[in-house]
Order: C-alpha cells, then sequence, then structure tokens
C-alpha cells in the first residue's frame, strides 16, 4: 500500500488476506483484482532500473521516456501520458535521464509513468454510455465496458495531410473496442470503426503500428 491513489483501483489478495486475518471480515477472493504493473516481466522488473543509462524503457508497457508523450496504464484502462517533471531532490540511485534533475512519482522510485487525463477529456476507457468519441486530429475512439487503451498510429487513409502528418507516424493514445476474445489463442479482435477490425494474434500486442 502507497499513498498514492490512482484511476484503476485494485484490492489485491494481500489486502484481503489481511481483513481477513484480522477476524473481523469474511472475505470473497474473487473480487479482488490483478495488478497489471510488472505483469509477466519477470525478475528482472524488480531486479533492474526502469530506464537504461540511455534513458530507454526496458519495460515498454510500464514506464515511458518522453515527456508528455501518449501513454496508457498498465492495465490498458486508461489514456494518459508520460509524467515526468523536474524535481531537485532526486537520490543519486533514481536518476534515470542525462538531466538529472528530471524523475516520474517519487512512489514510482521516480520512474516515468502515465498520468492519466482529466476526466473532462475521456481518460477512462470503460466509461459507460459507449458513446464513440473523435480526438482533436479526427482519430476515431469508442468508449464502453469492453474498450481498453492501445498506443497506434493507425489512421484512416482519407484523413487529411495534416492528420497523416501529425498521427501517422507516431503512437498516440486511444480508446477502442475489443471482442472475440480467445483464451486458447491469446487473440482478439479491435474495432477501428467504419467496420474495419483489427486482429491481434498475441495478447501482448498493445502496440500497432500502421
Amino acid at each position: 500500500m502507497i499513498s498514492t491513489d490512482y484511476p484503476e483501483i485494485v484490492v489485491s489478495d494481500i489486502s484481503l488476506a489481511v481483513f481477513e486475518d484480522s477476524g473481523w471480515y469474511n472475505v470473497n477472493y474473487f473480487t479482488g483484482g490483478l495488478f497489471k504493473t510488472g505483469k509477466g516481466e519477470g525478475c528482472a522488473f524488480l531486479q533492474e532500473k526502469c530506464l537504461d543509462t540511455n534513458g530507454k524503457s526496458r519495460f515498454p508497457l510500464d514506464f515511458c521516456e518522453i515527456s508528455n508523450d501518449d501513454f496508457c496504464s498498465p492495465g490498458l484502462i486508461d489514456r494518459g501520458h508520460c509524467y515526468i517533471q523536474y524535481n531537485w531532490n532526486i537520490p543519486s540511485e533514481y536518476k534515470y535521464f542525462s538531466n538529472q534533475n528530471y524523475g516520474g512519482f517519487e512512489s514510482a522510485d521516480y520512474c516515468p509513468t502515465s498520468y492519466t487525463f482529466s476526466r473532462y477529456f475521456g481518460s477512462r476507457c470503460d466509461s459507460n454510455g459507449n458513446f464513440t468519441y473523435l480526438l482533436p486530429n479526427g482519430i476515431y475512439q469508442k468508449f464502453g465496458p469492453t474498450s481498453f487503451c492501445f498506443r497506434s498510429s493507425l489512421i484512416y487513409s482519407n484523413m487529411d495531410w495534416m492528420t497523416r502528418f501529425n498521427y501517422g507516424n507516431i503512437l498516440s493514445a486511444r480508446c477502442l473496442e475489443v471482442s472475440n476474445c480467445d483464451d486458447s489463442t491469446l487473440s482478439y479482435t479491435i474495432d477501428f470503426g467504419k467496420g474495419i477490425d483489427f486482429t491481434c494474434e498475441n495478447a501482448n500486442d498493445t502496440y500497432m503500428n500502421k
């Protein structure tokens, strides 16, 4: 437990066990959450620094590199941006950038992570209402209970040249609807609107380039 809250509220099995061991509560472990940060990264996630000596992320699904760059939360529920700020009091073991006074949240060992957008800008992908939303550049998004955050540079071929120039070559964080999840093949389908679907053949395909 830390003193910082995040949009993805998770009650861990450890927290439930604490309540149970107190003798005051009966708990249902199936109501607990699953921490997504570091999932599947192995021991290196705990033993190595989040960025290498060149300022490159060793774990690109969890830690970012460029301030204010579009970035998804580890659970792929929230759109956000890469949080890096000036801090003159960063301990030497947590200095990751050439400018050693820059870093992320103190509670994350100053590693740069996703900071959610304001709720007024459509941050939470699983927002109720299942409404469609267009980014300022006209990029399609869809919010709803089965939508998740993806970083993608895919754009419609008929977009104006400015959109193609500005967003066809960078990864932006978008809320897109997911369907046809298959646990046996680790595949799923992503809706890009206009009847266009994109099939991921591996559940780790959260970055999609055109």
